[in-house]
């Protein structure tokens, strides 16, 4: 009660400065990418800030599922120009009822076919299981192509399962904060899946280095192989991984002549610090585009 009476009364209208200062926390994290899978309608606010001059993150901007008419639609007839935000993927969550599958395949089908990528939120055995049937009809019945369809989570899945999301070229788009780093990413590793990392802000701390010492420090048992990572391997599927995972590994997620230039200086190695003080480490620099967005004090 006493945030909700502290709390703007025009907080859930006025966007622009609510999202402004979302762009703000993530330059000052290192967060030069960002891809939103909330499927709210953002891409209006998120130009206007672009245009001001005041977006300093660059988003994947989702729209749900449901409504991939619409944006295959919008945008045949109004092609986005922005070098910062993108659109084209689409997001639905999986509630592990038999009953939903129907109309979940007749969306993601529809979706597929127009081109657009489609994520799924998955968490459980059943719910995981429905997403990897579907996905794995709709790559067997369409036209082959690099449709990069992404699990979101993908946690608590029938470890039997494991082999699926590779074989359906299915992209384990995970975020070890979020669940303490107690996630089987060797076992993905060694099955050949494609990983991809992230928050899942703001349900969780938005921090990227709190996920990569998760990852590192805290990897779980299971199927008897130790998951954690190295430095290296975390580091990777937060910038290459979640690169590929929006179809933008060719002009970022390394720092390659020719790409672009979103670059982040920190106050510590984390490659040669010891692996229980990653999550101390700081942003000094975050640099999108080759401009710096953010100095730490």
């Amino acid at each position: 009660l006493l945030v909700k009476f502290r709390a703007p009364k025009t907080q859930t209208r006025d966007w622009i400065p609510v999202t402004e200062t979302a762009s703000n926390y993530a330059a000052s994290l290192g967060v030069t990418s960002v891809q939103d899978v909330h499927s709210d309608y953002q891409t209006e606010v998120l130009l206007a800030l672009e245009k001001e001059g005041k977006l300093k993150t660059r988003v994947y901007d989702c729209t749900p599922l449901h409504e991939w008419e619409k944006l295959k639609k919008t945008m045949t007839e109004k092609p986005l120009r922005s070098s910062l935000v993108r659109v084209g993927c689409l997001k639905s969550f999986s509630d592990g009822f038999e009953e939903s599958i129907p109309q979940l395949y007749e969306n993601i089908n529809g979706a597929d076919k127009a081109g657009l990528q489609v994520m799924m939120h998955a968490i459980g055995n059943k719910a995981n299981e429905i997403v990897l049937g579907i996905f794995e009809r709709i790559d067997k019945e369409n036209e082959k192509r690099d449709r990069r369809f992404r699990t979101e989570h993908a946690y608590r899945f029938r470890f039997g399962n494991l082999t699926r999301f590779s074989k359906a070229n299915v992209i384990a788009s995970l975020q070890p904060h979020l669940f303490g780093g107690n996630e089987p990413y060797r076992s993905f590793i060694n099955s050949n899946t494609k990983i991809a990392f992230g928050s899942d802000a703001s349900i969780t701390d938005f921090n990227p280095l709190f996920g990569i010492h998760a990852a590192v420090n805290r990897g779980s048992f299971e199927g008897g192989v130790k998951q954690s990572l190295t430095v290296e391997e975390a580091v990777r599927f937060y910038t290459m991984g979640s690169a590929y995972a929006e179809f933008q590994e060719e002009v970022k997620g390394s720092i390659t002549p020719g790409k672009l230039a979103d670059i982040i200086m920190l106050s510590d190695d984390f490659f040669i610090i010891a692996p229980e003080k990653i999550r101390d480490a700081k942003v000094v620099i975050t640099i999108v585009d080759g401009k710096i967005v953010y100095e730490a004090p």
